[in-house]
């Protein structure tokens, strides 16, 4: 699996929320290692992918854990940032740098 999504946010808040993709991917390898990859549903389930594209058990996770992950990434499949290889990015929503048609 190549593909992966991004994490689109405000400009003022690309670091603030690249903190928290840093400490939240901690978080979750703190209780599932072996996870590489984070499935959100459209009804946000959420499913965790080790490196070979293996479905992990996740009977153990805390939902407290499982409803502040689905709900940090949103629809869509993020590849966890981790030492040694890349995973989504933060990066800024589009603005437009040119002026508002007149009315």
């Amino acid at each position: 699996m190549a593909s992966f999504f991004s994490i689109i946010v405000p400009a003022s808040q690309v670091e603030v929320t690249r903190q928290a993709l840093q400490d939240l991917t901690g978080t979750i390898l703190n209780c599932c290692p072996e996870a590489a990859t984070v499935l959100v549903s459209a009804q946000l389930g959420l499913t965790l992918l080790d490196d070979q594209g293996e479905v992990l058990d996740l009977s153990d996770f805390p939902t407290d854990l499982a409803e502040q992950t689905a709900l940090f990434f949103g629809y869509g499949h993020y590849v966890l940032p981790r030492r040694g290889r890349g995973g989504c990015e933060v990066r800024s929503a589009y603005a437009s740098k040119r002026s508002p048609p007149d009315s």
